[in-house]
C-alpha cells in the first residue's frame, strides 16, 4: 500500500515537472543561444561545493564552494569562479536577517564591488519567489517562482513574462524522486539549468545553489545554533 502511493506520488510529481514547463523563450540578443549547464554535489567535508558544466561538450565553466563559517551562522557565503579564467565572484547574504523569515538579499560581488542583486520573497507558507534585480548590465528584472517541491521552476522576465531559463534536478534520474526525496548524498542528483542566456549564467548559478543550500543548513542545525546576534541598523551585508 505504501509502496503504491510513493510509486503514485512520484508519477505525479513527474508529471508535474514534465517537458512543457521546461520550455525556454529565445533571447532578445540574436548572438545568443540556449544552452544548458549541469552539476552534483561533490563529496567535500562540508557537501556543499558543485562544479558546474557545459552539457554540449562536457567542459567544466565553474566552481561554486559554500562556506558556512562559526556556529553562529554569521558568516555564509558563496564563491563562484570561473574556468579557467579563475576569475571570482562572492555571494553574500545579510546575516543579522536569515532568521526571519522576511525578504532577504543577496549581493554577487566581484572585487568588493556589488554587481548583481536579488531577493528572496519567503511568503509563509505559500511558493516563495526569487526576484533579481536590475543591476549591473541587467536592464531589466527576473523572477523565478519555485514550484512547491522546491527544485524546479521558469525563470521569467518581468516586464514580458518570456521565459529566459528553466532549473531542474533529478535523482537517479527522475525528477519525480528529486522532488519527493530532496536528497543532498553527493552523487545522486543531477542538477541543471537551461538558459537563453539573457541572465549572467554566474547569477542563475547563484540563485539555484543559494536556494537549496542555506535554507536546508538552517533546517537541519535549528536546534544547535545559537541565536544570532542583535541587528544594529545599517549593518547590511555581512563582510568576509
Amino acid at each position: 500500500m505504501l509502496l503504491t502511493f510513493f510509486t503514485l506520488a512520484v508519477t505525479f510529481l513527474s508529471s508535474f515537472h514534465g517537458v512543457s514547463t521546461q520550455h525556454v523563450d529565445p533571447s532578445t540578443n540574436p548572438n545568443s543561444t540556449i544552452e544548458s549547464f549541469s552539476f552534483f554535489r561533490k563529496w567535500s567535508w562540508s557537501n556543499k561545493d558543485f562544479d558546474l558544466t557545459a552539457n554540449h561538450n562536457s567542459t567544466q565553466v565553474m566552481k561554486l564552494r559554500t562556506s558556512v563559517a562559526t556556529h553562529w551562522l554569521t558568516r555564509f557565503g558563496l564563491t563562484v569562479t570561473l574556468v579557467p579564467s579563475q576569475e571570482q565572484f562572492k555571494v553574500k547574504i545579510n546575516s543579522a536577517g536569515i532568521w526571519c523569515g522576511f525578504e532577504q538579499t543577496y549581493k554577487i560581488k566581484k572585487d568588493g564591488k556589488t554587481i548583481y542583486q536579488y531577493m528572496i520573497d519567503p511568503r509563509g507558507l505559500n511558493v516563495d519567489r526569487w526576484h533579481i534585480k536590475k543591476s549591473g548590465n541587467l536592464t531589466q528584472s527576473y523572477t523565478w517562482k519555485r514550484h512547491a517541491t522546491g527544485l524546479a521552476g521558469v525563470v521569467k522576465r518581468d516586464d514580458t513574462h518570456k521565459k529566459v531559463a528553466y532549473f531542474k534536478a533529478e535523482t537517479f534520474g527522475s525528477t519525480g524522486l528529486a522532488a519527493a526525496l530532496h536528497s543532498t548524498l553527493p552523487g545522486t542528483t543531477n542538477y541543471t539549468i537551461i538558459t537563453n542566456g539573457e541572465v549572467p549564467l554566474v547569477v542563475l548559478v547563484s540563485v539555484y545553489e543559494g536556494h537549496f543550500d542555506l535554507p536546508r543548513y538552517l533546517l537541519e542545525h535549528a536546534g544547535t545554533l545559537a541565536l544570532p546576534k542583535p541587528f544594529t541598523p545599517g549593518q547590511g551585508i555581512m563582510t568576509w
